[in-house]
């Protein structure tokens, strides 16, 4: 089935492929290959699948190392082949790839950035929660309760929304509003 709008043919998807490796910086996992490009709506997952392992197979990428299998990385072959191939690429392919990449790389940032996990103490769980922007700590805290499942609903809640609590922490602790402008 066509994709309106997308790319239609495994060469197309492999200089695809090798564009959002480039604009990646040169290194991303198979599955996220995968997810930009499916996320971009301009690629059909088979054809990605092809365009990878016919990629592989002629040396324009390659694992990044045996020890990390599933890191892949773009070959100075394949930088030479997207130099020469890349104009071709539909703008709004480039674009909605970009876009993909982007969402893909700030899910990432925001998932190292969120800490949780439950603890089994001597008489029940304790549910252990982070939010961290760089090396500072926005949030933490500890809640033990006599449940594992309820730890585990705890911690869960808090990766769902980590921002969201942290507002509503710092209002009942201050006793003030002041997020009520900024939720509107």
């Amino acid at each position: 089935m066509a994709i309106i709008g997308g790319l239609n043919s495994v060469p197309d998807v492999k200089v695809l492929v090798l564009y959002i490796l480039s604009y990646a910086g040169g290194e991303l996992s198979r599955g996220e290959l995968i997810r930009i490009a499916l996320d971009g709506g301009t690629a059909e997952y088979i054809d990605i699948t092809e365009a990878l392992d016919g990629l592989m197979n002629s040396g324009l990428i390659d694992f990044t190392s045996q020890h990390t299998p599933d890191r892949l990385y773009i070959t100075e072959l394949g930088r030479q082949t997207l130099s020469v191939f890349e104009r071709e690429l539909p703008y709004n392919v480039r674009r909605r790839n970009q876009a993909a990449l982007i969402r893909l790389l700030a899910e990432t940032e925001r998932q190292r950035e969120i800490h949780s996990d439950v603890v089994k103490k001597e008489k029940g769980y304790e549910a252990v929660c982070a939010l961290l922007d760089g090396d500072d700590t926005m949030l933490e805290y500890r809640v033990f309760v006599p449940m594992q499942i309820q730890a585990q609903m705890i911690t869960e809640q808090f990766k769902k929304e980590p921002i969201g609590q942290y507002k509503r922490i710092l209002q009942l602790l201050i006793d003030e509003k002041l997020f009520e402008e900024s939720d509107r």
